[in-house]
């Protein structure tokens, strides 16, 4: 597949394959392999969302090759759907005396064929109405 080129501020190019969404969505995390016995997930939003990937922010820097299990939480659906991703990229973006903040891009490895069919599905209506009902119709959905 084709990388599609999109223009950023700055001058700067970036390839991606798949457009994104900015669309906060509800996630769980946990990184792999887990480094305590509880099977404990943690919360966040991501910030944008495609069909490959999705960008998420974290108070520490992240390997490239992390691995982590996310469980998407679209919206309307009550069960979530689970995927094995990896951090493709991070940077810092912000530094504060309080936190710091790491931009971070992740990318799918596995979906579980009955889970693809979910994420399939869930992430064209998602796409479906945030394009013809645009971005206020997909919060009210939420």
């Amino acid at each position: 597949m084709d990388s599609i080129i999109v223009e950023v501020k700055k001058g700067y190019s970036e390839k991606r394959k798949a457009q994104r969404l900015p669309i906060p969505i509800k996630i769980d995390y946990k990184f792999l392999p887990q480094k305590t016995s509880k099977n404990t997930f943690y919360n966040t939003y991501c910030d944008n969302i495609s069909g490959t990937g999705l960008g998420l922010s974290f108070d520490s820097y992240l390997k490239k090759g992390t691995c982590l299990k996310l469980r998407i939480h679209f919206p309307g659906d009550v069960q979530p759907v689970a995927v094995m991703a990896e951090v493709a990229w991070c940077k810092e973006v912000a530094k504060t005396k309080i936190e710091p903040c790491f931009r971070t891009g992740v990318q799918y490895t596995h979906i579980s064929e009955n889970e693809k069919e979910r994420f399939t599905l869930l992430f064209c209506e998602m796409m479906m109405n945030y394009f013809i009902l645009g971005e206020e119709g997909e919060k009210d959905r939420k």
